[in-house]
């Protein structure tokens, strides 16, 4: 699709065509990057045709699932969000809504409530559509293993992998699994033969992570620098990934206040909060991280990974006593 749209840039199928590859690629690996692409080729589809109900309809998936609310026709934050959700479930139950309604309920630290919806949503799945079924599939799994579930999410995974062989995300999850039952060899073999077909920041941090483990700091910081190449340079960045990565590894850390501070002037999700707070946290600005972290908490998530920041900044607060 590519090569049509340099040799006719007004072909719009070739455009909305090629718009779908990148939304699913960009969710098969969790990297907005191609979503991003995909929302610069939409936007020159609807200059062409402004009415035209494909590009119009994947435009707004893009924005939803950047939480730019008020741009995807919702009103800005994540209640009436939840609420158009719901909605759009009573309208036309589909495997869309159900994994938005999935989607929502997580946020709202309902995560047994999440995994039900999301079953369901794997279940409305179009057998034809392998991608789908292998994305849900590995939600349901990525739910399961919050849960602690451990050999029923390696089953989704394992699902997935069978619907798609590869699937990124799927793959990943595997690692996982791995990593839960302490068989770190393995996981990092699974890490390393993934980042040869996809690599992706999330991957070669992991990995880096796992040689961290092992003591062997040089392997550790190759593949934590590769984390950072492959995240691509900080003011092209629209994801706070970047940033809260740095944090976590006490890496640039005034690069990482930058990045995370540019992302929440656009966008106000709890992940993007929770990285603002956790660089603002590395950096000693105690009083702004205690400001982020609460606005990453205000939809009563569970999410293992903010629930321990914010209990760290808490503490830090605490022994501090308030003082700036």
């Amino acid at each position: 699709m590519e090569g049509r749209l340099k040799g006719q840039p007004r072909d719009l199928s070739a455009a909305v065509l090629l718009s779908d590859a990148l939304i699913r690629q960009a969710r098969a690996t969790n990297d907005a990057r191609p979503a991003n692409r995909a929302s610069q080729v939409l936007k020159t589809v609807l200059k062409e045709e402004p009415r035209q109900y494909d590009a119009l309809r994947m435009l707004g998936a893009i924005k939803l699932s950047q939480h730019r609310f008020r741009e995807a026709l919702e009103l800005g934050d994540y209640d009436k969000a939840f609420d158009s959700f719901d909605k759009m479930m009573s309208l036309r139950p589909s495997a869309a809504a159900y994994a938005r309604v999935a989607y929502a309920r997580e946020l709202r630290g309902e995560p047994t409530g999440a995994l039900e919806a999301m079953q369901l949503a794997f279940s409305a799945s179009a057998p034809q559509d392998p991608e789908a079924q292998a994305w849900h599939a590995t939600q349901v799994g990525e739910l399961l293993l919050k849960l602690g579930r451990i050999p029923d999410a390696d089953r989704e995974f394992r699902r997935a992998v069978f619907f798609y062989p590869t699937y990124p995300l799927a793959m990943i999850g595997q690692g996982k699994v791995r990593v839960a039952r302490g068989e770190m060899d393995e996981a990092l073999t699974l890490y390393l033969d993934q980042l040869k077909r996809t690599p992706m920041l999330d991957l070669a941090a992991r990995i880096g992570d796992l040689y961290a483990q092992r003591v062997d700091a040089a392997q550790a910081e190759r593949y934590y620098q590769m984390a950072e190449d492959l995240a691509g340079p900080a003011i092209a960045q629209t994801e706070a990934n970047l940033a809260l990565f740095l944090a976590e590894h006490d890496r640039k850390i005034p690069e990482a206040v930058k990045i995370a501070e540019s992302v929440a002037s656009t966008r106000n999700d709890i992940f993007t909060a929770d990285a603002l707070a956790w660089s603002y946290f590395k950096a000693g600005r105690l009083n702004e991280a205690s400001a982020a972290s609460q606005r990453a908490l205000r939809t009563g998530t569970k999410d293992e990974r903010i629930l321990t920041h914010a209990a760290r900044i808490r503490e830090a607060a605490g022994q501090r006593g308030g003082r700036p």
